[in-house]
């Protein structure tokens, strides 16, 4: 379901509370040892785990997430020599989530939209997600108010060698402002598999295909306004992507291939764009370059074009460690466009202090077509008891100064504990006389 600004209160799960061996996507690898063994797990020739079980029926639900696919080849070494073999199938999307592992998330507010004429209608949103075993995720959830209803179903798989697949349905009942209430459906696929041995990741999603009658909760209550301007809502009815990653082996870097192509329903414009990137690292030098063609057609009927560009970025990373005691890098950028300007950036970036927790940022940059000079200057202290960022930013139009400071409060039996921002599970450490003492 599409995300939309609100005002109001969220309950929902958080992953950041789960130790890290839990979070993301793994399958449960299941067996039974006749002895005391020892299991190691391996994907694509490499361990990646390995644990001692005692005899019987054993479960490992602690897998750190690979990020790939690759079935898992599971030996159990018995205690009297002998090997058992197990094939566990093995590939993933952002969908699927362990056994047993229930996701959720309930909102309610009202609607904020970024025009203050546009009604704060009242709303709520319910979404959850839960692992199934045999490689199975479901998930679903509604958004409900006095104009707009929905409610989705989806589910993913994870097929092993053949990849993983995902795909849900939504039904929605929508009124706009003087309209009639109208129904449809959006329909959505997504596919991913690796090929380990050639280093390729293919990634395809046919997101999506709407009916006529379809509209998500914001393109409905932006309708609902207290002047008499008609919003033009362009809604999309067919989208396809896909997305192909290859390796090009050791030192050789890697290369990505996009293609994304969407068309809409009441303005008969058709979008396409075809993007290739390269990146590689040198000596400790990276680099990368990315081009992108891209074309809007006014009518895909006539095929008539409305604009067509061409982009073209490289980004260049270089270490000055060597030469300074703290770590530096200098950092360069081009961006071009065809139709548009052109653009260079030349930097530094780096860390102070015992502990580099003093991290800053130099960046000095001119572009053309008249914008001219640009510039910045960054710093970010993450001290005992807070953090401090600050800079300043200049442009041909404008001069911005920012400033912010951030921590977290733990308040206990003992009194009250400042630090940095806590950005999941924190633990206070009671240790009289040892201030100052960093944890790992």
């Amino acid at each position: 379901m599409r995300v939309f600004p609100f005002a109001g209160a969220m309950l929902a799960s958080d992953d950041d509370m789960l130790p890290e061996s839990l979070r993301g996507y793994a399958p449960v690898v299941r067996g039974i040892a006749r002895t005391n063994a020892q299991v190691i797990i391996r994907q694509n020739g490499y361990e990646i785990y390995q644990t001692y079980v005692a005899p019987g029926a054993f479960e490992i639900t602690d897998m750190y997430p690979t990020g790939g696919s690759g079935d898992l080849a599971v030996t159990i070494k018995e205690a009297d020599g002998s090997e058992q073999n197990l094939i566990v199938p093995y590939a993933s999307l952002p969908v699927l989530q362990r056994e047993g592992r229930l996701k959720y998330s309930m909102t309610s507010g009202v609607y904020r939209a970024y025009d203050n004429s546009i009604d704060e209608t009242p709303l709520t949103q319910a979404t959850a997600i839960y692992g199934l075993p045999w490689g199975l995720t479901l998930y679903g959830g509604g958004q409900f108010s006095s104009k707009y209803q929905s409610v989705a179903l989806g589910m993913g798989k994870n097929l092993g060698e053949l990849g993983a697949v995902s795909t849900d349905i939504i039904q929605a009942w929508s009124t706009r402002q003087d309209k009639d209430k109208e129904s449809g459906q959006s329909v959505r696929l997504r596919y991913s598999k690796d090929l380990p041995g050639l280093g390729t990741n293919v990634s395809l999603a046919g997101y999506r295909y709407a009916t006529s009658g379809y509209w998500d909760m914001q393109e409905v209550l932006d309708t609902y306004r207290d002047d008499n301007y008609t919003p033009s809502i362009e809604r999309r009815r067919n989208r396809g992507e896909v997305t192909i990653s290859q390796s090009l082996g050791e030192e050789m870097g890697s290369l990505s291939l996009s293609y994304i192509r969407e068309d809409y329903w009441n303005t008969g414009r058709t979008m396409e764009s075809v993007g290739v990137g390269y990146n590689n690292s040198w000596r400790g030098i990276s680099y990368s370059m990315n081009y992108s063609y891209n074309r809007n057609t006014t009518d895909q009927n006539t095929g008539k074009r409305n604009d067509e560009d061409h982009l073209f970025a490289l980004s260049i990373s270089v270490p000055l460690g060597e030469w300074l005691p703290k770590p530096v890098y200098a950092n360069y950028s081009l961006n071009s466009s065809k139709n548009g300007s052109t653009s260079n950036n030349l930097g530094l970036s780096g860390t102070l202090l015992e502990r580099n927790n003093l991290s800053w940022s130099v960046q000095e940059g001119y572009t053309s077509q008249g914008r001219g000079e640009s510039g910045s200057v960054n710093a970010d202290w993450r001290a005992t008891y807070a953090e401090l960022t600050g800079g300043y930013s200049h442009d041909k139009y404008s001069h911005r100064l920012n400033y912010a400071l951030r921590g977290g409060a733990l308040v206990h039996e003992n009194g009250l504990t400042l630090g940095q921002p806590f950005g999941e599970t924190v633990a206070l450490i009671k240790a009289p006389g040892a201030a100052g003492v960093g944890g790992e």
